[in-house]
């Protein structure tokens, strides 16, 4: 299978637009954790353009350590993840732009605690939402041993889910002489 033919390989993952919780399965699948997983390859790197934060789900999230010393336990998250919808909320100069992710926001009944926030706020809230998902998968990744960065690898323009998570085994680019 494809897994036994990169057995005691090394090997960089990638994928665009690895939707909500894919992203946390694909990271604990690449650094060995879970009951099934298999770490008979060496994970030098991963690039992963997220997207779709708001179907993250709490039992799978890499990093609930993170979010839980910001405040965020599992009720929390849950809003934390609808509300990362509204990052992709379009105007309508932006709608034929913004591509397959300009759906619009997950509604969702917060009794009526965001009835005064407006458009420019909530999808400034989406992007700091997601943001913090991200954010918490870039440092376990450092907690497995890599740097690892987040960029925005397109404009906004082109498409609102345009993050990239970037990491990287350091130790093999010094033996590799790579800058």
């Amino acid at each position: 299978n494809a897994v036994d033919a990169v057995a005691s390989r090394d090997v960089v993952a990638m994928a665009k637009h690895l939707c909500g919780e894919a992203t946390d399965l694909a990271l604990r699948a690449c650094f060995g954790r879970g009951p099934r997983a298999r770490t008979n390859f060496r994970v030098r790197g991963v690039a992963f353009a997220t997207c779709c934060h708001h179907r993250c789900a709490w039992n799978t999230y890499v990093n609930r350590e993170y979010v839980i010393s910001l405040g965020i336990g599992r009720d929390e998250f849950e809003y934390l993840t609808k509300i990362s919808s509204w990052a992709t909320l379009a105007t309508n100069a932006d709608a034929e732009t913004a591509g397959e992710h300009a759906s619009g926001a997950v509604h969702f009944d917060a009794s009526h605690a965001f009835d005064d926030v407006t458009d420019e706020e909530k999808l400034k809230l989406g992007r700091l939402a997601k943001r913090i998902l991200d954010e918490g998968r870039a440092r376990w990744c450092q907690s497995q041993g890599l740097s690892a960065k987040l960029e925005a690898f397109v404009p906004r323009t082109t498409s609102p889910e345009n993050v990239i998570l970037l990491a990287r085994d350091d130790a093999v680019d010094e033996r590799v002489g790579v800058p």
